[in-house]
């Protein structure tokens, strides 16, 4: 068998606890997935759904039947598709949906030839496709519910480290750049305008000052408590209200912390930017950084 084409089967498993030896865990570094069913001999994919489900379709090695499997905590996983980047996320049915690693949903077990949804307990089963697609039911040993996980390469390489660089931000959910307009910060189409451009002041610990190209200024949440963020101020670092705490996530965006009042950097209406308080819609206050 070759090493690019390892499968892994409940076998290895039983060996390992009978002869008293740790299964050894997958590497750390994110793997990519072909997912086939056994059944039907045929692999998970995101090819022309019905709805949002996933499908099952001839294996091809297509970048739409490849997933990411990106570890959580202990033997959870979020698995995510190489072609469009959705997520496979649980709930009757087997759905794609926008990845979120705060998502429970969105969990899952690669173990004995299953496909274990971690909230549930369920697992993923075929044996209703037709009609139903892929879908949880409660485990048994059909055929319809196993599933072989051979792994097919490495994840595309993450994004750079953007400390101490010049960025843009860009809102995940909006695809929407900060931009300075004037004084305002504001959300704009993304470009490679020197409004669109910060550089990232670092101040320790993951805390950041943002200076807009155009301006000199630095953003910050606005003045008499408005939660609007604007580039009205010369920058201080001594400021909180311009201090900003990059917390990053497992699938390699950000949430932006303002120091001052611990509200979130959040795309708002009339293509303003706001702070609000941490809130739960996926990617709402999450925003990618890259090196302008």
């Amino acid at each position: 068998m070759k090493l690019g084409s390892r499968i892994f089967v409940v076998i290895a498993a039983a060996w390992a606890m009978g002869t008293g030896v740790t299964a050894p865990a997958m590497a750390e570094t994110n793997q990519t997935l072909e997912i086939k069913n056994v059944a039907m001999g045929k692999c998970l994919g995101v090819g022309a759904p019905t709805y949002a489900w996933v499908t099952v379709e001839t294996c091809t090695g297509a970048q739409t039947q490849q997933w990411e499997r990106i570890p959580v905590d202990g033997e959870k996983v979020i698995l995510r598709n190489l072609g469009d980047r959705t997520c496979v996320k649980g709930i009757d049915n087997v759905v794609r949906y926008e990845c979120d690693d705060e998502d429970a949903e969105q969990y899952w077990v690669l173990a004995g030839e299953k496909l274990t949804h971690a909230k549930t307990g369920r697992v993923a089963d075929t044996v209703l496709y037709d009609n139903f697609g892929v879908f949880l039911q409660n485990a048994g040993r059909s055929d319809y519910q196993r599933w072989q996980f051979r792994v097919t390469g490495s994840a595309p390489v993450p994004p750079p480290d953007t400390s101490g660089r010049v960025v843009r931000i860009e809102s995940v959910s909006e695809h929407k750049c900060v931009a300075a307009v004037g004084t305002a910060a504001k959300q704009a189409d993304c470009a490679a305008a020197a409004e669109q451009k910060f550089q990232r002041v670092e101040l320790g610990g993951g805390v950041v000052q943002l200076r807009n190209l155009t301006t000199g200024t630095c953003l910050r949440t606005g003045s008499s408590g408005s939660p609007r963020v604007d580039l009205v101020s010369t920058c201080a670092s001594d400021d909180p209200a311009q201090q900003w705490q990059v917390e990053p996530d497992l699938i390699g965006t950000f949430r932006v912390r303002n120091v001052a009042g611990g509200t979130y950097l959040t795309p708002s209406g009339g293509g303003n930017i706001s702070t609000y308080e941490r809130t739960s819609p996926a990617n709402w206050q999450k925003w990618q950084l890259a090196i302008a």
